[in-house]
């Protein structure tokens, strides 16, 4: 129950420089919003699963930033090898 508090108040904080990051990697005409929601799930399942030493890390934009811009790169890879494999 912590850690799902500890994720609230960072994603509260963060909203809009991760939609913003979002944004500006994603081009194409995916919904930002979608992305985002995946996004927000992949972080809470992150810190879930996060060992107590390193939780700290989370706190911190360019470490979220970091997350946000390799979880996007994720998507453009699915959706090339997607778009190949169709």
């Amino acid at each position: 129950m912590k850690r799902d508090l500890f994720y609230k108040e960072i994603i509260r904080r963060n909203e809009s420089r991760l939609r913003r990051k979002i944004s500006k990697t994603i081009f194409s005409g995916i919904h930002a919003d979608d992305i985002y929601q995946d996004l927000c799930l992949h972080i809470l399942n992150k810190i879930r699963a996060e060992e107590e030493g390193t939780l700290s890390r989370w706190e911190s934009e360019s470490w979220l930033l970091s997350v946000t811009g390799n979880f996007c790169i994720d998507v453009l890879r699915k959706l090339k090898s997607s778009k190949r494999k169709g």
